[in-house]
């Protein structure tokens, strides 16, 4: 049997791959105009994360800043979006997040009109276990009791030198 290009299937997997060759990467499903995430994908041990955005496109100076819309999901098909920022900033800080993963995706919006929307950015949150907490707790009090500890020594002591001090005079 031999294989050739002339049937749909290869054809469009050789169209397919000569794109990602000669662009260098896989194909994005963000629109043309779309804002692009600065901050990369990411896992947060502490339950928060700075989402940082570029505009496809800056504004003509008297066009005023613009106005962009970020959306947070639990899925990646953002079946369940909810919109956590709508602004100006080209950052956002989000906080308070529970373990699991996050999806975001930021879109300008130009008067009041929706633009496209970017790759969607995954963020994974994993906080530190409930024993590493326990461990730190307790560790940070061992410290500050022996630091009472020898402050209160360090006191007695110098009470001692000055009452004893005080009686040979």
């Amino acid at each position: 049997m031999r294989l050739t290009t002339d049937t749909f299937p290869q054809k469009f997997l050789l169209s397919v791959l000569a794109l990602i060759v000669t662009t260098g990467s896989a194909i994005s499903f963000a629109g043309e105009n779309a804002p692009a995430f600065v901050t990369q994908s990411q896992t947060s041990r502490t339950g928060h994360v700075k989402l940082i955005w570029e505009p496809a496109t800056l504004p003509a100076p008297d066009d005023g800043a613009p106005v962009f819309e970020l959306q947070a999901a639990s899925h990646p098909d953002f079946s369940d979006p909810r919109v956590v920022y709508s602004g100006s900033d080209r950052a956002s800080f989000v906080s308070g997040l529970a373990n699991g993963t996050y999806y975001y995706r930021v879109r300008n919006l130009d008067n009041g009109t929706p633009g496209a929307w970017s790759d969607p950015l995954e963020i994974t949150v994993d906080h530190h276990s409930l024993s590493l907490a326990l461990l730190l707790f307790g560790l940070g009090f061992v410290v500050v009791a022996a630091t009472f500890a020898v402050v209160l020594r360090g006191s007695f002591q110098q009470d001692e030198a000055e009452a004893g001090g005080g009686a040979a005079e």
